[in-house]
């Protein structure tokens, strides 16, 4: 979403946020989903650590700020919105809608500088702090920081011409990780992009000497206004991996090493060329991101977590799957999103039954085994379909679950009241 050259906000007011510790420094976190993921003969422990499902009627403001910490406006890029104070978050029936519409207002980009504070940019003529604007819309912005982690939304948009729908991380210096952003004209398509101080030049063009920031569009067959897609990142260290209704379509080598926060806007552009493109006359306000989640994925330093039983969410029946239809460069040349992979979602409910989820590129078979003084109390082969799972006949204590294969098995505790 930023143009780098132009980060006039984050120079001229220090900002200075708290950061977010992402390792766990116990020996068991309460939980209620699990993520394991097998790759290259290993396995993985996710903690679902951090997550907004929408199923209040305001916004989570212990979570949430419904701006940037800087402003309300970001004059140095193409975007010609103000963003409001939380009149263009709709929340009901369990999702979060995020508004662009036309409404002319007169009002401060930064709400804490005089009227005649003068915002500086190399693209665009000096301004007055004090503005028209002719659209409004909305924006959250995560008040923790994170570093590492498997991140993603489950979203759609009836975005046109003028709109600029996206969901990245931002901060620590300029670096950003953009998860999706969706362009005007090219509404089958979404953009995976990074930003780095540097520029992230480590994209090679030709014979592997001349390089080009690395990112780009990617054509698919979603219709993002008529159905729901998830789309996700896995920052490790080393790497970014996208994906596509959990499937990996795009890698970037490289690292950033500061904490970053998560965004989700809706911002309205009028320029040609821009990613938001120029408004028409058929340009449709008010327009919607419509958001059913955001959940951030990181993994446990113990392997050890504890599922326990609440009220959280599965992910069973979710989204109708998307594919890339246009193999373009640097996406798929890079043969890290070729690796195989599987990924076990388990999610236990309140009526004591375990949800288990199973997505990948090869899926093998799986054993699940439930422990109590080290002896097998359950055990059920996995089948490649997702299932529900009666825990009804065990009594209540705390066990030890195992899913795996062979002698590669994650573990992780369960807790049965």
């Amino acid at each position: 979403m930023f143009y780098f050259s132009d980060i006039y906000q984050m120079k001229s007011f220090h900002l200075r946020l708290p950061l977010f510790i992402t390792l766990c420094s116990f020996s068991f976190s309460a939980v209620s989903q699990v993520m394991v993921e097998f790759k290259d003969n290993k396995s993985k422990v996710y903690d679902y650590s951090w997550a907004d499902e929408f199923d209040a009627t305001t916004l989570n403001t212990d979570k949430w700020m419904n701006s940037y910490p800087w402003g309300r406006h970001l004059r140095c890029n193409p975007e010609v919105n103000y963003y409001s104070d939380g009149k263009d978050l709709i929340l009901e029936n369990g999702f979060l809608q995020i508004q662009a519409r036309k409404a002319p207002i007169t009002t401060r980009a930064i709400p804490y500088e005089n009227d005649d504070f003068i915002i500086s940019c190399k693209n665009k003529p000096d301004t007055k702090n004090l503005m028209n604007f002719e659209y409004q819309s909305g924006l959250i912005y995560s008040k923790e920081k994170f570093k590492y982690g498997h991140f993603e939304i489950r979203f759609k948009t009836d975005a046109s011409s003028g709109h600029w729908p996206a969901f990245w991380l931002f901060g620590g210096d300029g670096q950003e990780i953009d998860i999706f952003e969706i362009g005007a004209g090219k509404l089958n398509e979404v953009h995976v992009d990074v930003h780095c101080k540097s520029g992230c030049k480590n994209y090679p063009v030709f014979l592997g000497i001349f390089k080009k920031n690395w990112g780009g569009y990617l054509k698919t067959n979603a219709t993002w206004p008529n159905e729901f897609h998830t789309m996700a990142a896995t920052w490790e260290p080393g790497g970014v991996t996208w994906y596509l209704d959990d499937m990996p379509i795009a890698w970037w080598k490289g690292d950033f090493h500061e904490p970053l926060a998560l965004i989700a806007n809706m911002a309205v552009a009028d320029f040609e060329g821009s990613l938001g493109g120029e408004i028409l006359p058929t340009t449709k306000f008010p327009a919607l991101m419509q958001v059913d989640y955001i959940r951030v994925w990181q993994e446990s330093s113990t392997q050890k977590l504890r599922l326990k039983m609440n009220k959280h969410y599965d992910r069973l029946g979710e989204n109708k799957e998307a594919k890339i239809l246009k193999k373009n460069r640097p996406m798929y040349k890079r043969s890290k999103i070729k690796e195989d992979f599987e990924r076990c979602y388990l999610s236990l409910k309140v009526d004591r039954n375990l949800s288990i989820q199973r997505n990948g590129t090869a899926m093998m078979k799986r054993t699940m085994r439930i422990l109590k003084d080290k002896k097998v109390v359950y055990q059920k082969q996995l089948d490649f379909k997702n299932e529900v799972i009666s825990l009804q006949s065990l009594s209540s204590g705390v066990y030890e679950l195992q899913i795996g294969s062979g002698s590669q098995f994650a573990s992780m505790e369960l807790e049965l009241p």
